[in-house]
């Protein structure tokens, strides 16, 4: 299999993806939209929402986010046995600088700004007791590690910067 790295989006810059939501994921866009008032989505395009999965043996380049208003953060869903042995992991900050590595615990969020660079590497192996989880059945996973990314405002903004963001980026920019 070629690795690879594919998303569903529940939000994408900003703008709510209502199909996938109101089909596929009504739970999660209901606690997302009425239990989390500091995520961006809706409020500015910075702001995105989606369920992430990188098959076996995917690396995901060095990058960074566009800007340092957002905190990003990873809920993992799904995590192949053995990830956490150095086999997949989230690398965040320049190496020899300020280089952190963090594999992925199921149910253990990972909150990160995403304006430092950041890669992931997932080698990956199959659950031994072929478990997963229900609502993303359709994700083929094989091995594959799947996390929701949701975008939050940084804590240190306050809330006319954040309407100001909205105004200057708003969805869909």
């Amino acid at each position: 299999t070629q690795p690879e790295w594919s998303s569903i989006y529940l939000y994408r810059q900003g703008i709510r993806q209502s199909e996938t939501c109101n089909k596929y994921f009504p739970r999660t866009a209901h606690v997302l939209e009425t239990k989390c008032p500091h995520i961006m989505a809706g409020k500015c395009g910075f702001g995105s929402v989606y369920f992430s999965k990188l098959k076996r043996n995917t690396k995901v380049k060095e990058h960074c986010g566009p800007t340092n208003v957002r905190w990003r953060c990873h809920l993992p869903l799904v995590v192949p046995e053995n990830s956490m042995e150095g086999s997949s992991y989230l690398r965040v900050g320049l190496p020899g600088v300020n280089e952190k590595c963090v594999g992925w615990e199921e149910g253990l969020p990972l909150l990160f700004d995403d304006s430092f660079i950041h890669s992931a590497v997932h080698r990956g192996n199959f659950k031994s007791d072929g478990s997963s989880s229900d609502s993303i059945t359709d994700f083929e996973l094989d091995g594959a590690r799947v996390v929701l990314i949701v975008d939050f405002w940084h804590p240190m903004l306050s809330d006319s910067d954040r309407t100001a963001l909205g105004v200057l980026y708003p969805p869909g920019s």
